[in-house]
């Protein structure tokens, strides 16, 4: 789904000055709930993804490609079953999916009591 709205709300993140939108995504039948990052901010959450990214560069890639990105990225990601239970995890994640996958979202993360 390349929602108008949704694709503003991943370049906002890419700003200067990036908004971090919290977000609640339908993927494949699970609901993934955390906040908008940038593809820079993905990447450097660890040492591991660094790595990647300079072998990226040094061989002559770019790491984030112009136009319209195919990808969305959340940090806190957390994960629920379509009957509301969420997946084990004391902590959320660094998340990666495709914007194909999404097929509907709304502002806001889950918040369980």
């Amino acid at each position: 789904m390349k929602d108008a709205l949704l694709m503003t709300l991943i370049a906002a993140a890419e700003m200067d000055r990036p908004l971090e939108q919290g977000v609640t995504l339908l993927v494949d039948g699970f609901l993934v709930s955390g906040e908008i990052v940038s593809f820079a901010q993905y990447l450097h959450h660890n040492s591991a993804v660094e790595g990647v990214e300079r072998f990226i560069q040094q061989s002559g890639g770019n790491a984030s490609p112009a136009g319209a990105p195919n990808f969305i990225h959340l940090k806190n990601a957390r994960f629920y079953t379509a009957s509301g239970q969420s997946v084990p995890s004391d902590d959320g994640v660094y998340w990666r999916g495709a914007v194909e996958a999404v097929s509907g979202f709304s502002f806001g993360v889950i918040q369980l009591d």
